[in-house]
């Protein structure tokens, strides 16, 4: 095994997990939320995008969960087949969970 000319100890080939590159995973699923957020908003399935980028629909699933990495120009067609800004799948909020109550409904002939 190799050492690192600065004298790092680090073998060769080595994951470097520093704080760049959980930064790094940390923008892929962001964008990926994004892409979800914004095709759920749309109406589209995985297999709608998946079709029109001539991918599969697993890519996309992976894509969404940041388990695969979208090159440039595929998340540009994303934007567009979404129709919203490429910037915009970057901004997206996790939404909070909203609690919605439905009033008690008594079936049947109860009185």
């Amino acid at each position: 095994m190799g050492i690192h000319a600065r004298g790092g100890g680090r073998p060769r080939g080595a994951k470097n997990k520093a704080p760049a590159g959980r930064m790094i995973e940390s923008c892929y699923d962001r964008v990926g939320h994004g892409i979800r957020f914004y095709r759920c908003r749309a109406g589209l399935t995985q297999g709608d995008i998946a079709s029109q980028l001539d991918i599969t629909r697993a890519s996309v699933a992976n894509i969404e969960m940041g388990r695969q990495r979208v090159q440039l120009h595929t998340l540009v067609r994303i934007a567009e087949i979404l129709r919203v800004d490429v910037c915009a799948l970057f901004t997206v909020q996790a939404a909070k969970p909203r609690i919605i109550r439905y009033p008690q409904v008594t079936l049947g002939g109860a009185r």
